[in-house]
């Protein structure tokens, strides 16, 4: 379907109309936009006769506005006011994406990084640093990450670079003052909702077959306030759980809970410097206290 019969504008024949209405003369219009004053005529020319009518009246030495041109003045300066506006908008967010460095990772490993954030802060010093907590697959492939920790593995084939950086061993924990209400009795487990597959979940169901657990819950957030509020005995992180005051460890960390965690790079944000400096400064990290994240060191 064809549009209506607009005319068609140069938006440079317009930049020399603007740099006209400011300088008052073709010589000063010229000076200020570092083009000939041919340059300026030619263009002044070309839009009037794009718009049909005179924008200014020829006087010695200097140009007058017609009442058509000053119309088409605020019209153009409102457009050039726009335009400048779409541009430092375009300037701030490129520049803000550099900045931006989003993470995402499951809720353990987001706490583990909110403990040590300082050493990510100190590695890209101008970066800030977003930290999102979620176990979605489709983050990268729809650009919302620059980042990814994963504690599953993911496929080898994608648009990014895999590698391990760790692993986090977990067992269950109780406060001391639940079992010294419980005494030789067994403490209750609470439960962790899954999709069942995981070697958390099939542990889970074999240590709980006799005693299935009054009490489900999800994220390990909560699990920690219910084991802290004398709830029962949760799955935790071991560098969760040991660190906690409150808390006694059940048992060694079971060798097929520990989860590897993975850090997905899309190769698309693999070249920034600040991106790359935190990868960097998470596999140091991870390597770093390897022993707390294993239930090594309590």
């Amino acid at each position: 379907m064809n549009g209506p019969d607009w005319p068609k504008l140069d938006w440079n024949d317009l930049q020399i109309f603007l740099g006209l209405v400011r300088g008052g003369s073709v010589s000063a219009a010229a000076a200020s936009l570092h083009v000939s004053e041919a340059t300026v005529v030619r263009h002044l020319v070309a839009l009037e006769e794009a718009l049909g009518a005179r924008l200014f009246d020829r006087l010695p030495n200097r140009l007058v506005l017609t009442e058509f041109g000053s119309e088409i003045a605020a019209l153009a300066r409102s457009m050039d006011s726009s335009a400048r506006d779409l541009a430092l908008f375009a300037k701030d967010r490129t520049l803000r994406r550099q900045d931006d460095i989003r993470i995402t990772a499951t809720t353990s490993v987001a706490l583990f990084l909110a403990r040590h954030m300082a050493i990510l802060r100190a590695a890209a010093p101008t970066a800030r640093i977003d930290i999102i907590n979620t176990r979605s697959q489709l983050d990268i492939a729809k650009d919302e990450t620059d980042i990814a920790l994963r504690m599953r593995k993911p496929p080898e084939k994608g648009d990014y670079t895999v590698r391990r950086i760790g692993r986090i061993s977990f067992s269950l924990y109780a406060s001391h003052r639940y079992l010294e209400t419980r005494g030789d009795a067994a403490p209750e487990i609470i439960g962790v909702r899954s999709d069942g597959t995981s070697g958390q979940a099939k542990w889970l169901e074999r240590v709980t077959a006799s005693q299935p657990p009054a009490l489900w819950l999800g994220e390990v957030p909560l699990r920690l306030e219910a084991a802290r509020a004398d709830q029962g005995a949760a799955l935790l992180p071991c560098f969760i759980g040991d660190g906690d005051v409150k808390l006694s460890r059940l048992m060694p960390p079971p060798t097929e809970l520990g989860e590897d965690v993975y850090l997905l790079l899309p190769h698309n944000r693999r070249d920034r410097p600040r991106v790359r400096a935190i990868a960097d400064a998470l596999g140091t990290l991870f390597k770093a206290e390897t022993a707390h994240l294993s239930g090594e060191t309590r």
